[in-house]
């Protein structure tokens, strides 16, 4: 190896891209023109960008929890608990969490299509309808005053810290929890019975809450069982409680700059969650029943940690990114000259046969021939 070919730096041929620019403001933007809209608090409360611990986060819990809630753990979850009529404990846990994978604290604006009713963030990496509207249901049932045991969990997004740490310190505040609903999931029609650790929950309360938001919706709402879920915060409790759910709330594309939540969805779910009979719902599946797990399923085995970080990756790319450059490990420039060196191995890789290397190696694998890189023709050359 020449020691030319060793001091060589690679240019990629195809650069990494760098994270977009996104705006962040430093006051509310102006709503004025949603002031009359049914749903304006979630207008609002859309408007901050919460990453976890953030300045916005603090403030956005001060204007829209503390009021109604006011009462946190050592972790920070905040806890409200509204009895049945008659003074008995409920049996029900909803669970949302505070914070949004925004990659700045700040203010946002927001893009309204009034005809379609779908909102969206204007010029940001997300919306943060997850789990911001999950939230908003959560308080519009407190103000209705429906029975049940409420928990604003924090730090969801980085892992479940909240409810983590609720499900190891302190178990006891579950002990008359039966069933574990959090409002946290994409889409229109799930049920989640199943989340990436497995069975969380039993078809028989699924199949309930299903019949009943359909039922309390006048047909509008058709939900079921799905064993396709991801995580929660609820998932934490599965050891704990018998029916651990997540319900889908209207927004789509989650941690992306294309996030939307559904209004029409969002309306006609918060009206039937107001109705329903929650106190009555079935809860049959013993916690130590986690059945199988969707990684298992779709890969014939539990998931290798490695696989796993692979999926979320894949699913969640600007969020891995985030943290890379949050944790400074290394920088862009050592992270493009490791994705050059991995591309180069791949196509060695690639061009191995029965009979050992083509003469395609030569291509691939320069340094050890001895060769330059030419920056003009993107090839190995002899070295001059």
């Amino acid at each position: 190896m020449t020691k030319k070919a060793q001091n060589k730096t690679l240019s990629l041929k195809k650069p990494v891209s760098l994270l977009p620019e996104y705006q962040v403001f430093d006051t509310l933007p102006d709503l004025s023109a949603v002031k009359d809209h049914p749903h304006y608090q979630l207008f609002e409360m859309l408007s901050y960008m919460r990453p976890h611990e953030s300045e916005h986060e603090k403030l956005w819990i001060e204007r829209y929890l503390l009021p109604v809630v006011g009462h946190s753990d050592k972790i920070g979850n905040y806890h409200l608990q509204i009895p049945h009529p008659d003074g008995s404990q409920p049996r029900v846990l909803f669970s949302g969490h505070t914070d949004t994978v925004h990659r700045s604290s700040g203010f946002q604006r927001l893009e309204y299509d009034a005809e379609r009713q779908i909102l969206r963030a204007s010029n940001s990496n997300c919306l943060g309808a997850d789990d911001t509207t999950g939230v908003y249901i959560m308080l519009k049932m407190i103000e209705a005053k429906v029975p049940g045991y409420y928990i604003f969990h924090r730090g969801e997004e980085r892992g479940g810290i909240g409810s983590g740490w609720l499900a190891q310190n302190t178990p006891e505040v579950l002990e008359h929890i039966d069933i574990a609903l959090a409002f946290d999931r994409m889409g229109t029609s799930d049920v989640i019975t199943h989340q990436s650790s497995g069975k969380c929950a039993s078809d028989d309360c699924a199949n309930q809450i299903a019949a009943e938001l359909c039922a309390h919706s006048d047909g509008k709402i058709i939900m079921m069982p799905c064993d396709q879920g991801t995580y929660t915060d609820t998932a934490e409790y599965n050891h704990l409680v018998s029916e651990c759910f997540n319900l889908s709330v209207g927004y789509e594309r989650q941690h992306t700059a294309n996030e939307s939540q559904d209004m029409r969805f969002l309306d006609v779910l918060l009206q039937a969650c107001l109705k329903m009979d929650w106190a009555n719902l079935p809860a049959s599946r013993n916690v130590s029943d986690t059945g199988y797990s969707w990684y298992s399923d779709r890969y014939g085995g539990i998931m290798a940690t490695e696989d796993r970080i692979l999926y979320a990756i894949a699913n969640y790319p600007l969020l891995f990114a985030r943290m890379i450059e949050d944790m400074e490990i290394f920088s862009a420039e050592d992270l493009e000259e490791e994705i050059q060196e991995m591309e180069l191995s791949e196509k060695a890789f690639s061009s191995y046969n029965d009979d050992g290397f083509t003469l395609d190696e030569k291509q691939v694998s320069g340094y050890d021939w001895g060769l330059d890189w030419d920056d003009d023709s993107q090839g190995w050359v002899e070295p001059s």
